[in-house]
């Protein structure tokens, strides 16, 4: 089982969903994936937490590999309110406030003591077994070395962590201190745990490359740029994976992965209401399949199939009542061998849904209580019609 760790909202689920999906697709070992959720309404009022719909999919992503795997989001804003709200680093306008998220890690009892933190713009190449099996039982964390610096302050983006000696020693716990208490200019998350970690194994930088290459393990789309602004101060637009038109043409060998991606988007719009389309969506959408019903709902067509023939059944027994005591019994009789029949097509129902469901559904919890009252409602007709007829 691989441990691996995410920090993202919103905003940020489609960019994880690529995430995943690239990690899906290149690794066959059964996957444990932790989302840490925020929604700060102080500092984003427009932001929002992943909702139950997203996890869902996700887990039901990574289950269409393996399904042992399991996806989980866990909302951590209160516990970011507490330790990192008051910082003085968040009214950053390079960074967003959601840099600094993962250093609450250690406070989450479901991150185990080893684990792998990825940024959500991370796209995987290769099989990241090979990054798991890094050993790092001597040190807190293991990451590649920055670019352009001569110690050994090593990149945040990609990081294998111990997490049992970091709880033990409190280095992550020192990090969260120096981001709320000291000022830092950029690279808020990443100076700080640099400052706080003393023991940090260095690795290659195919575990965490800024630039495509085809031995890389994790692809960081942290560096790849568009467009500039001629005499300003201003940065190049950076690209991220989610803007799937530019980053696809940018980086080819990634087309899959995008192609699937947007198969997802037109499949389920509703959970993908942050994507960026691509301009000319309304034509190439023709181009991706839609997936099929998810098994609730062919179990809910079932259901009003059952319903419809139920009533034109009552509906006759109803026009035909007779007074004579031995008929009422073969009534009775009917009425509980329908009842027999019902229970028998709902199970053959639910076979049949079993067959045609996917994976990557989801559904409201709402739809699901509405659902289940549809479905208990011809009990209830039975029920009606077995006390007209006894009065009769």
């Amino acid at each position: 089982m691989i441990n691996i760790y995410y920090c993202t909202d919103n905003k940020l689920f489609p960019q994880q969903v690529l995430s995943l999906i690239s990690l899906v697709r290149t690794t066959n070992e059964p996957l444990n994936v932790i989302n840490l959720t925020v929604e700060a309404k102080e500092l984003a009022p427009k932001g929002k937490k992943t909702s139950e719909l997203q996890d869902k999919f996700c887990d039901g992503l990574l289950k269409s590999k393996n399904p042992q795997s399991s996806f989980k989001s866990i909302d951590v804003s209160d516990l970011f309110r507490e330790h990192m709200l008051k910082g003085p680093n968040l009214n950053n306008k390079f960074y967003s406030y959601f840099v600094v998220v993962r250093l609450l890690a250690d406070l989450i009892p479901e991150i185990p003591d080893k684990v792998l933190y990825v940024d959500s713009d991370v796209m995987f190449n290769k099989d990241v077994k090979e990054l798991w099996d890094v050993d790092v039982e001597d040190f807190d964390f293991a990451g590649r070395k920055d670019t352009f610096r001569i110690s050994n302050y090593l990149q945040s983006g990609v990081m294998l962590m111990n997490m049992k000696r970091m709880r033990e020693d409190g280095s992550m716990a020192k990090a969260r201190e120096l981001c709320a208490t000291k000022k830092y200019m950029c690279y808020i998350d990443m100076t700080a745990i640099n400052s706080a970690c003393k023991l940090k194994k260095r690795i290659s930088t195919r575990f965490n490359s800024y630039k495509y290459t085809d031995d890389c393990v994790c692809y960081h789309v942290c560096a790849l740029r568009e467009g500039k602004i001629p005499f300003t101060k201003k940065w190049w637009h950076r690209i991220k994976p989610d803007e799937v038109e530019v980053f696809s043409k940018k980086v080819p060998q990634m087309q899959h992965f995008v192609d699937e991606y947007l198969t997802y988007v037109k499949s389920y719009p509703q959970i993908f209401q942050t994507a960026i389309l691509p301009k000319d969506w309304e034509t190439i959408k023709e181009n991706y399949k839609t997936l099929p019903l998810k098994k609730e709902e062919v179990q809910e067509e079932k259901t009003e199939e059952v319903e419809s023939q139920n009533d034109q059944v009552f509906e006759e027994q109803n026009n035909n009542v007779v007074n004579n005591t031995e008929e009422q019994v073969v009534k009775e009789q009917q009425v509980t061998e329908l009842q027999q029949e019902n229970i028998s097509e709902e199970n053959t129902g639910e076979d049949k849904a079993e067959g045609t469901s996917v994976q990557l559904s989801f559904f409201d919890d709402e739809n699901i209580e509405k659902k289940e009252e549809q479905a208990a409602q011809p009990d209830e007709n039975i029920e009606k019609r077995e006390e007209k007829l006894a009065e009769e």
